[in-house]
């Protein structure tokens, strides 16, 4: 495949870099008035410039944007290693009974990567949750920006405990609420894992 090498690299590229130089890369890119995002949309007339950080839902576009690049190449290597790891006798036999492309998506690849793919959906939720650095070194001192929309969970905890009105106690009734959700999205993904081990070892 043509350009995979820059693909990689593209991807994989945040895996070899702190989070903290991401962050302000992607501040300077987007800074309304020297950045190269607005001089590549808009030209040398920054009487048309747009402050991307004064709006609310730019802003968490922005992070989620930045969170899927970051965490690409980890969750494609996850996929293609439990598409790799799937028996060839089963695409063998597939292909032998006529089976399209679509119905050994659908019937086959997918069941079988299922316990990766919800293990792959929970832990970015907990990564979600448990965002920091990025929003907290973009906007410092847990502002958040416009609207506040850069504050995550962890972001607001810190800043409870430690820099808006130093409330310990806040604080760590955050810390619980993260460490409920997280509780829950885990039982979640064992409950299904294991359904699924135990139901394909029902139908051995």
């Amino acid at each position: 495949i043509r350009g995979k090498g820059i693909f990689r690299a593209i991807f994989f590229f945040p895996n070899i870099i702190t989070i903290t130089t991401i962050a302000i890369l992607v501040y300077v890119l987007f800074d309304w008035q020297s950045g190269v995002i607005s001089q590549v949309l808009f030209g040398s007339d920054k009487t048309t410039y747009t402050n991307w950080f004064g709006q609310g839902l730019v802003i968490q576009m922005i992070i989620a944007g930045v969170q899927t690049w970051i965490w690409f190449g980890y969750t494609a290597i996850t996929l293609m290693a439990g598409i790799q790891a799937m028996p060839k006798e089963t695409f063998e036999a597939a292909l032998i009974d006529g089976a399209s492309g679509s119905k050994i998506f659908f019937r086959i690849v997918l069941p079988f990567i299922r316990p990766i793919m919800v293990y792959v959906m929970i832990t970015s939720l907990i990564g979600g949750m448990n965002m920091f650095d990025l929003p907290w070194v973009m906007f410092p001192g847990g502002q958040g920006g416009a609207d506040q929309a850069g504050i995550t969970m962890s972001v607001y905890m810190y800043a409870r405990a430690f820099a808006w009105d130093q409330n310990l106690g806040s604080g760590s009734a955050v810390a619980w609420i993260v460490f409920a959700m997280i509780a829950i999205f885990t039982l979640i993904y064992l409950r299904v894992s294991y359904g699924k081990q135990s139901s394909d070892e029902g139908v051995n």
